[in-house]
């Protein structure tokens, strides 16, 4: 581990919090200075830990008060605003638009028309679009679908959701593409990167090319990209450039605003819709909006007047950096891993050890499958990893999700019978001590060729 690397990660990470205090006008003071040994840089990274969290809860705090005296049906002369003085005018809570907000968040295009809006999270925001395909197509008798990705909640929804009024038919692989019938075909809801336990790559490009060559010009299609796992860092734009030559395509970019675009704070659940339309459908994009942001409103799926006040700050409408610190964080991660064979360890996962596409199939976070398949081995592997980490007084935590500012783990099982487990770990933005002793522990662990446990003790055999 090199001494001054490290150093010169946690004094910025300490200077990149310090300007967001700023910005959120939160008054904290520095709470680290260089030092020259590993434990005591471990110390200062848990002294930024517990910044992070201060500032978090301040602003929280911050928020609460702004918002604690407002009812949920004000009075209709009341002056609301959000922290960053944004006015906000709504009859109930629930009907709450923030226009010029959601105007900030939309990524333009040159060549295309079009409309974000921001939902209670990702997957209210994907039920609003499959209840709108159904709206559009209404008069067809039944709306059909493809969808090829790996996301459990997406699969699930799908699954649910498909009946005689809508039908979906969920690829594994875009290779099987020739199954769908683009004559009869309503939308295609597709992830870059499968959400599955293998992170597949997913060939976005073959796909448009099978579009343009299969869709009839007249028959609308609504191509559905759901870009979570890469958030803004998701090249939007030249993806929208393969698609304008094909006529009567609709695209919309479904993402959460959980992981990538809050600086790691996690402040609220929150899901973002981007719509973009040929300027030949915009009378489709007028009746579309109207639609959905009336059903956001009678449904209850939208976002608490708290919530957009955590949420309205420059650092959520500028996530792009932020983001491409976890992606860069994960390809280190994963590239400095070394596996030799025989390994207790069989594989570490991440979809672009190629190099190529990368724009496309950046994840910030990485899988580790063991040569076992064993429940029991695999948490005893994370609690070894822990164990050593904790001789730093470091704590890794164990939790869902991902695109915290620093690590964390999770252990991750299929249902099926012959069940699939993989160990998540999600590095996050801080490149620090934590970051380099979990390269050091795994590169030692994949050492070894068997992990034998007796009782509570971990044995590991070297042969």
């Amino acid at each position: 581990m090199n001494i001054q690397e490290v150093n010169s990660h946690l004094m910025k990470e300490q200077e990149d919090l310090l300007l967001l205090a700023q910005k959120m006008g939160i008054s904290v003071n520095s709470v680290i200075s260089p030092q020259q040994t590993i434990k005591d840089l471990a110390l200062n990274e848990i002294e930024l830990e517990k910044l992070q969290l201060m500032i978090r809860s301040s602003w929280q705090e911050k928020s609460f008060l702004r918002t604690r005296d407002i009812f949920k049906s004000p009075p209709e002369d009341e002056k609301i605003q959000t922290n960053s003085n944004r006015e906000i005018v709504f009859g109930y809570e629930r009907t709450i638009q923030v226009p010029d907000f959601e105007k900030e968040l939309h990524k333009e295009d040159l060549n295309y028309t079009g409309f974000s809006l921001i939902y209670s999270s990702a997957m209210s925001g994907y039920l609003s679009v499959i209840t709108a395909l159904s709206k559009i197509f209404k008069k067809k008798g039944t709306t059909k679908a493809g969808f090829i990705g790996g996301y459990f909640e997406s699969v699930f929804l799908t699954q649910d959701m498909s009946n005689n009024y809508f039908q979906v038919f969920h690829l594994a692989d875009e290779k099987n593409i020739n199954k769908l019938n683009f004559t009869e075909l309503d939308a295609l809801i597709v992830e870059p990167v499968k959400y599955n336990f293998n992170l597949d790559k997913t060939d976005l490009k073959l796909i448009i090319k099978h579009i343009g060559e299969n869709k009839s010009k007249e028959k609308v299609l609504f191509l559905i990209l759901d870009t979570t796992l890469l958030g803004e860092a998701f090249p939007i734009n030249d993806v929208l450039k393969l698609c304008s030559s094909i006529e009567n395509l609709i695209v919309i970019n479904i993402r959460s605003c959980l992981k990538l675009h809050q600086e790691g704070f996690e402040f609220t659940n929150g899901g973002l819709i981007s719509i973009y339309f040929d300027e030949k459908l915009k009378s489709i994009q007028d009746k579309l909006f109207t639609f959905m942001q009336s059903q956001r409103g009678i449904l209850g799926t939208n976002l608490s007047l708290y919530e957009y006040c955590l949420i309205d700050n420059n650092f959520f409408k500028n996530s792009l950096t932020y983001t491409n610190q976890i992606h860069e964080n994960t390809k280190h991660l994963y590239q400095n891993i070394k596996i030799p064979k025989d390994s207790i360890i069989s594989e570490v996962i991440y979809p672009n050890k190629d190099g190529k596409t990368e724009d496309l199939h950046k994840v910030p976070f990485i899988f580790i499958k063991l040569k076992t398949k064993n429940e029991e081995d695999y948490l005893n592997f994370i609690e070894y990893l822990r164990s050593k980490l904790n001789e730093y007084k470091l704590n890794i935590p164990l939790r869902n999700s991902f695109g915290f500012r620093n690590i964390c783990l999770q252990f991750i099982k299929s249902v099926e019978n012959n069940q699939k487990l993989v160990i998540k770990i999600a590095p996050g933005k801080l490149r620090g001590v934590k970051h380099f002793l979990l390269i050091e522990i795994l590169n030692e662990l994949a050492k070894y060729h068997h992990l034998e446990i007796l009782g509570d003790k971990k044995e590991l055999v070297k042969e």
